[in-house]
């Protein structure tokens, strides 16, 4: 892995771990599934954005965003 992509590993490291220290975040749920293109989902279809198929950007979620969905969902399973 080259230099700048380990700093941006590293830098999405930094803000997940802060997002964390507010509560859940998206990222550390079992229950998360990537499509392969980009977008990730829910394997229990809570929808997770406002995406027409309910997904995220993986993007967003390796920053540690948090959807609204997983903030108290009783599937969330860390």
């Amino acid at each position: 892995m080259d230099k700048i992509m380990q700093g941006e590993m590293d830098r999405l490291g930094v803000e997940r771990e802060f997002r964390r220290r507010h509560g859940r975040i998206t990222f550390d749920c079992f229950e998360l599934k990537s499509s392969g293109k980009g977008r990730v989902y829910c394997s229990k279809g809570r929808l997770l954005g406002r995406a027409k198929d309910g997904s995220m950007d993986e993007l967003s979620i390796l920053r540690g965003i948090t959807s609204g969905a997983c903030k108290d969902c009783p599937d969330y399973n860390d």
